[in-house]
């Protein structure tokens, strides 16, 4: 059996490309890490949007600033930036050229229609890293008119940039995928074997900055439904919905039987599984401690089957708020090193 390996790691890049006017929606966590790299670099924030409002400048606002404004718990409606004016129209306005969405991954109705609308149809880029609205748009915003302008590396944790390359190539090979890209739940699972309490384990995934706003969408597995439903839509050309895949709860899981298998030589993963006819289901699974699907804490593996059994596996490092962040910022600079073909990002083909 062939064995293809794209180590996706998320690291740095080279400073080239033309400088970028670019407007960040959420400055959580991971956008506040955005915002001190941009203010290290040539490219400009023009506007800013949080719960409150926008801010905006298009001479550029200061970016570091910015994300010091935030990290003191202050809204935008006090910045002396701030402007009645919806976030939708100051992309107009300050003519970005990237809008990046880090927004909590939640649903909300006609947010995925509004980013098609406002960005992509006017022809600006679009860099995600909250999930939802991949979820619902992946079939579309993956392949055809929009290729190559929806930045996807961070949403599937430093795995993105490989798997928007493979999607044309993937869509007619394809007959499978396996995702372990849920690094909260590993942590939890590493704890349990290890001795410790579920709680203990949940806290750990806290710290390390693992768990989703809502805890929730990690213990139940619906996170991974939504990275599942994102792969698959991609893949086969339509809508997944996540709500729809099967999952299955951490807390069904015996700690003793967890613990009886880590001393057997094995582990337990959360694993999300495409088969060939569409069929998509998220369940905890053991796995040999030496099979790349045991992935440890902090890692994630995307294998895609592909006919004639060759497997071709995807891995990221791109897990907690800064990871996350420079996952992202990949997909900026990738989009400033090509402004004039990023409608067309190059295919690996496998035959």
């Amino acid at each position: 059996m062939s064995r293809h390996i794209d180590a996706a790691l998320t690291s740095g890049t080279s400073p080239g490309g033309r400088p970028q006017r670019i407007h960040l929606i959420g400055p959580g966590a991971v956008g506040r890490a955005l915002l001190g790299r941009i203010g290290t670099s040539r490219h400009i924030l023009v506007a800013a949007t949080d719960s409150n409002g926008t801010i905006h400048n298009t001479g550029g606002l200061d970016a570091t600033a910015v994300a010091r404004w935030k990290q003191q718990g202050r809204g935008f409606a006090q910045h002396a930036d701030y402007t009645l004016t919806h976030w939708a129209d100051v992309i107009d306005n300050v003519d970005a050229d990237i809008v990046i969405d880090t927004t909590p991954s939640v649903p909300r109705p006609a947010w995925s229609a509004t980013l098609e609308a406002t960005v992509l149809e006017s022809g600006r880029n679009l860099v995600l890293a909250s999930k939802t609205s991949l979820a619902e748009r992946a079939a579309v915003w993956l392949g055809g008119r929009y290729a190559g302008r929806v930045g996807v590396n961070a949403v599937l944790g430093g795995t993105g940039s490989a798997f928007v390359r493979a999607v044309p190539a993937l869509r007619t090979h394809c007959i499978g995928a396996t995702i372990v890209g849920n690094a909260s739940t590993t942590s939890i699972i590493d704890a349990i074997e290890s001795g410790r309490s579920f709680e203990d384990g949940v806290q750990r995934a806290q710290r390390l900055g693992y768990l989703e706003p809502d805890p929730e969408t990690d213990l139940r597995g619906t996170d991974a439904a939504v990275k599942l439903a994102i792969v698959a839509g991609a893949i086969h050309g339509r809508v997944f919905d996540p709500s729809a895949i099967p999952c299955q709860d951490i807390r069904t899981l015996d700690p003793v039987l967890l613990q009886a298998r880590a001393r057997s030589g094995r582990t337990t993963r959360l694993i999300a599984r495409l088969t060939e006819d569409g069929g998509a289901a998220v369940a905890y699974e053991a796995v040999p401690v030496d099979s790349i699907l045991a992935a440890p804490c902090g890692r994630v593996i995307y294998e895609y089957h592909v006919r004639a059994g060759s497997r071709h596996i995807y891995i990221g490092e791109g897990l907690g708020a800064d990871a996350t962040a420079t996952a992202a910022w990949l997909d900026i600079q990738t989009i400033s090193r090509n402004p004039a073909t990023s409608r067309t990002a190059p295919v690996e083909v496998w035959v």
